[in-house]
């Protein structure tokens, strides 16, 4: 979502939190040491994210 002219990530039972751009479909998650986001796109078109994290590495991948 945008908010605040910011893209947020919203975790189910954990809150929202402001994304920072490394690159156009690389992210970190402000104010957390250890984690990055992967958008994976074709275009315009999301088709994945791969969430690094301090415990692992996770892929989702946009339901069809």
């Amino acid at each position: 979502m945008i908010k605040d002219n910011a893209l947020w990530v919203s975790a189910p039972g954990q809150g929202d939190f402001e994304l920072v751009p490394l690159s156009i479909d690389i992210f970190t998650i402000k104010g957390l040491q250890g984690y990055k986001l992967q958008f994976e796109m074709e275009g315009n078109k999301p088709l994945g994210l791969t969430s690094s994290q301090p415990n692992g590495t996770y892929k989702a991948h946009v339901k069809k």
